[in-house]
């Protein structure tokens, strides 16, 4: 099944390996109904898959991005993956496909900070930020030290899935997953961080926006 187009293509009932794997290693499944599948999966492999399925996504679909980044400890965006990762941000966009992120912060948000948010709005990114003090307890799950993204395909609901790394210490845990329940679990507490969060806006100064965040 590798590197097939398996555009439009049901797959509820197709038998895979082991590890599931093999159905994302350059398969096109733009549209593709999925199985109930749910792959463990860490590190630069997770991400760079989540990328390949995010440019298959159909301009047409009514898809959407869900993300939530933690951005405590580091500028990952800086970084060689995270700058390929952007490049897939900005062409989503590109093809009209909305994103929403919620960056989890430190108390005091570096000018670094300030700059990866005024870059992600300037794109036309909804951005909405909170202090990593009160991602510690959304619906009963820490946040803090988590990184999520959900792409919910409207038209073709199987086709969407979810993306999730935690980091425990030192050890990194993660999964791609095409299961209804874990999609719409992962969605549910989006929604909440969401809410909770301080909405931004192109139209003021950011560090005046986050002034806020803390208390």
């Amino acid at each position: 099944m590798s590197k097939a187009n398996l555009t439009g293509a049901n797959l509820t009932d197709v038998k895979l390996d082991e590890n599931n794997l093999t159905l994302l290693d350059g398969t096109i499944l733009t549209n593709t109904i999925m199985p109930e599948i749910n792959i463990e999966i860490i590190g630069e492999s997770r991400l760079e898959k989540v990328a390949q399925l995010l440019k298959h996504i159909d301009p047409k679909s009514q898809s959407r991005i869900l993300a939530i980044h933690s951005m405590t400890d580091s500028i990952w965006w800086d970084n060689p993956p995270g700058q390929k990762f952007w490049e897939v941000n900005q062409e989503l966009i590109k093809r009209g496909i909305s994103i929403q992120r919620v960056f989890i912060l430190p108390e005091v948000p570096t000018p670094k900070h300030l700059q990866v948010i005024q870059e992600q709005l300037n794109s036309g990114i909804e951005v909405a930020c909170i202090c990593h003090e009160k991602a510690k307890d959304v619906e009963g799950y820490c946040w803090d030290d988590t990184n999520l993204l959900i792409s919910e395909n409207l038209s073709v609901p199987r086709n969407s899935f979810t993306a999730r790394r935690t980091m425990n210490g030192q050890t990194e845990s993660g999964y791609i997953s095409y299961q209804t329940r874990v999609v719409e679990t992962d969605k549910s507490i989006f929604n909440a961080l969401w809410e909770k969060s301080e909405k931004l806006s192109t139209e003021a100064n950011i560090q005046e926006q986050l002034a806020n965040l803390n208390t």
